[in-house]
């Protein structure tokens, strides 16, 4: 899925989204555009924006940017 693609998807606010990247899985659960709970891995994290989410470097070094299209949903 392209970056914009996922960017859109997250702050619709419609479903958590639940995935896989390097055979871990991980979800996001958008709670609204100003909280927003990510889980990779057994970590949990919590941001207040979409640009945190999707620029944080938490997914072994690489943000949703760089790996939203091999992520597998």
């Amino acid at each position: 899925m392209k970056p914009d693609n996922l960017r859109e998807w997250i702050v619709s606010l419609t479903d958590d989204i639940e995935f896989e990247y390097l055979d871990i899985f991980g979800s996001i659960c958008p709670f609204s555009k100003n909280n927003i709970s990510v889980t990779y891995n057994g970590i949990t994290k919590d941001y207040d924006n979409i640009d945190e989410v999707m620029t944080d470097k938490f997914f072994n070094g690489k943000s949703l940017i760089e790996i939203s299209e091999l992520l597998i949903f």
